[in-house]
């Protein structure tokens, strides 16, 4: 029994810190299965439905709603309690007419931001890789798992699109250039917002990094990497810090 426990659970006190659960309230917690966004990036629907957004008490209650159709990502019904939810996926109910971006706070947790209506149709994400096709077209690799197929040469890894979903066309791109502005996912600046100041190329012995001014003037660097491009002048989605 503990062997096939371990496979489909998690104990609580080994949840990564960017869950924010209670580590005491009871021994275990469900593991997501393997998805696009890391474990330490995500959380598994369920513990949204139950510990997030308390809409059940109980597992047997969260899975009896996410079996319902009642959650959507990215605008399609899930039945997967294990399903790993990430950052800019947009979690919405029906039901109760509700929308969530996930999105870090500065402690760099997994947490929800509430959408309006308005902004629940379409989703950004980053460019991960690309892959030339034959007759000329790209695939982009994006940060969610899903790839896309276009004609279009202009876009870089690092820059963002946005897409409308859950018909994943492509609306508008925000490359990763001065005056953009962008959301730091990871590291000691994660949840923060800034306009992008400076890119400073990597070298063989440090990355590529990225100099953003925050809304008071003050400056910080951090990884290229961790910079996620959300907007020109603002923000293209409702998101904060």
């Amino acid at each position: 029994m503990a062997s096939k426990g371990s496979q489909t659970h998690l104990k609580r006190r080994a949840a990564p810190r960017s869950w924010g659960v209670l580590r005491k309230s009871s021994t275990w917690i469900v593991k997501p299965q393997p998805g696009a966004h890391p474990i330490n990036a995500s959380l598994p629907i369920l513990v949204i439905v139950r510990d997030m957004l308390k809409y059940a008490d109980t597992n047997a209650e969260a899975k009896k709603i996410i079996n319902a159709g009642e959650i959507k990502i990215d605008g399609r019904k899930v039945r997967d309690y294990k399903l790993p939810v990430g950052f800019m996926d947009l979690v919405s109910i029906d039901k109760t007419n509700e929308y969530f971006r996930v999105s870090y706070t500065q402690k760099g947790r997994v947490t929800l931001q509430k959408a309006d209506q308005k902004n629940a149709g379409f989703k950004l994400c980053r460019i991960r890789g690309k892959k030339i096709l034959r007759k000329g077209k790209t695939q982009l690799n994006l940060h969610d798992g899903r790839n896309i197929i276009t004609d279009d040469k202009k876009y870089k890894v690092g820059d963002v699109v946005k897409l409308e979903i859950p018909e994943q066309k492509i609306t508008d791109h925000y490359p990763l250039i001065e005056n953009n502005m962008a959301y730091v996912t990871r590291g000691k600046h994660a949840g923060k917002i800034g306009v992008i100041a400076q890119t400073i190329p990597g070298k063989i012995e440090s990355d590529p990094l990225v100099i953003l001014k925050a809304q008071d003037g003050t400056e910080f660097k951090t990884r290229k990497d961790y910079t996620f491009v959300i907007g020109r002048d603002k923000p293209a989605i409702s998101i904060s810090e």
